[in-house]
């Protein structure tokens, strides 16, 4: 698949691109849940600040992934697109262990 879009700054795409990383595709399957990467192989390119119709300055991309042929199967039943993040992508979400932020207590 492949996407070209626009968004004002590099976070905000690096923000989409990471939400990409993290979404999972499930369906039900003969009574199990399958759960599914929804993207592999995910390439940002053609990067560069443009104008957009309105003549604001805007970063320009394009993105490419490799889904699923699932994703698209006439017989993959009510299927769901989720996010395993909770919609945070922040570097320190993703890579930072919860752990070290608890206490003895738990808290």
């Amino acid at each position: 698949m492949v996407i070209e879009g626009q968004t004002p700054t590099y976070d905000t795409l690096e923000v989409f691109k990471k939400t990409i990383e993290g979404a999972v595709l499930t369906y039900p399957l003969d009574g199990q849940e399958i759960v599914e990467q929804l993207a592999e192989s995910i390439t940002v390119s053609d990067v560069s600040y443009g104008e957009n119709t309105n003549g604001q300055r805007v970063l320009q991309f394009t993105i490419s992934f490799i889904f699923p042929p699932s994703l698209f199967a006439a017989s993959t039943p009510n299927y769901e697109i989720r996010l395993t993040n909770a919609g945070d992508v922040t570097d320190s979400f993703l890579g930072i262990p919860r752990s070290i932020f608890v206490g003895e207590e738990g808290v």
